[in-house]
Formats: C-alpha cells, sequence, structure tokens
C-alpha cells in the first residue's frame, strides 16, 4: 500500500490494506445478553464473570464478597437467564 492509502499490485496480484480491512467488531455487533430480570448484584457478577471473563477470586478480590458469595449470586443468574431464554 501507498502511503495515500492506495493499493499496489505486484506481478499483477493485488495487496489489500489489512489495517482497514482488519476484523473490527464494533458495539453493534457484539450480542447482548438480556440481563432484565436480574438483581443489581446478580448483573454485576454475571457481568464481571462471564462476560468480562474475572474468576469469582479475583471478583472477590475488588468487591465485599466473597468468592463463594460469587459464585452463588452468578449460578442464580445464570439459571434466572437460561429461564428466561427458554421462556422466549
Amino acid at each position: 500500500m501507498t502511503r495515500d492509502g492506495s493499493l499496489r499490485t505486484f506481478d499483477g496480484v493485488q495487496e489489500r490494506n489489512d489495517e482497514a480491512t482488519d476484523d473490527v467488531r464494533t458495539d453493534g455487533m457484539v450480542p447482548k445478553p438480556t440481563l432484565t430480570g436480574l438483581t443489581d448484584a446478580e448483573r454485576e457478577v454475571f457481568v464481571s464473570v462471564d462476560l468480562e471473563g474475572l474468576s469469582p477470586s479475583e471478583l472477590a478480590s475488588f468487591t465485599k464478597w466473597e468468592a463463594s458469595t460469587i459464585r452463588t449470586i452468578l449460578s442464580r443468574a445464570r439459571r434466572k437467564r437460561a429461564e428466561d431464554d427458554h421462556d422466549d
């Protein structure tokens, strides 16, 4: 690619701008789970653990809850979500 963003060709093969065509995910493309029906605590734990990837013990280090409490809240939130998904 040239500095102005146009494509170059080598031996008849066109190169593309990899920076412009990278698989970039936008907020509109990311599926958002339905979190209605969850308490604030359930929502916070579910988002932190299931969506952001924290472990219950990692989350416990940032909150006033113990890891076992977080696992209980997470289990309840997952069960509620599964029931909501089943109702749809």
